[in-house]
């Protein structure tokens, strides 16, 4: 995956990030939710090919599936249509939404947003090693992985889905 905000000319790119996606377990019972091992989704980044080899890169995660969710509540990352929905693996039409919802936040502070974006709410950034790899994960429990799916619920699904 190559991450660009824009299209541009190979020669203009900076960093090739590769980006593996895996989950805490092969499978996500239905039946039964173990507290003691919830289940994850879990992103692996790690730099592919840079103009500065040997150097880590720190990229903007806002408004991505690299942002961290919110500790204490409130809209998690997913919620956001960051990832997209769950798929089915034998019925591509069977689909969990995880979320499509857009905020507009308010800015509240007392004059204009600092130009320095490190002091600013809710920015995030996330520094990818030069050698090595970075995770983000996610936590899906089913309590969660169901909380904005309008029409699939938990007894239409069946082992195996």
């Amino acid at each position: 995956m190559v991450l660009l905000k824009l299209k541009c000319s190979p020669e203009r790119r900076k960093a090739v990030v590769a980006v593996t996606l895996s989950t805490s377990s092969p499978t996500c019972s239905l039946s039964t939710e173990d507290p003691s091992a919830p289940f994850h989704l879990i992103l692996t980044l790690r730099l592919e090919n840079s103009t500065q080899p040997g150097r880590a890169i720190t990229i903007r995660t806002g408004g991505t599936v690299f942002a961290p969710s919110p500790e204490g509540g409130g809209l998690d990352t997913l919620a956001l249509g960051t990832f997209g929905p769950l798929i089915s693996n034998d019925n591509p039409e069977k689909k969990i939404n995880l979320g499509q919802l857009k905020p507009h936040y308010l800015h509240t502070g007392g004059g204009p947003p600092s130009n320095n974006l490190k002091e600013r709410e809710g920015i995030h950034f996330l520094t990818i090693p030069a050698d090595g790899s970075v995770q983000v994960r996610h936590d899906l429990p089913l309590s969660r992985m169901f909380k904005y799916e309008g029409s699939l619920m938990e007894n239409n699904l069946k082992p195996g889905d």
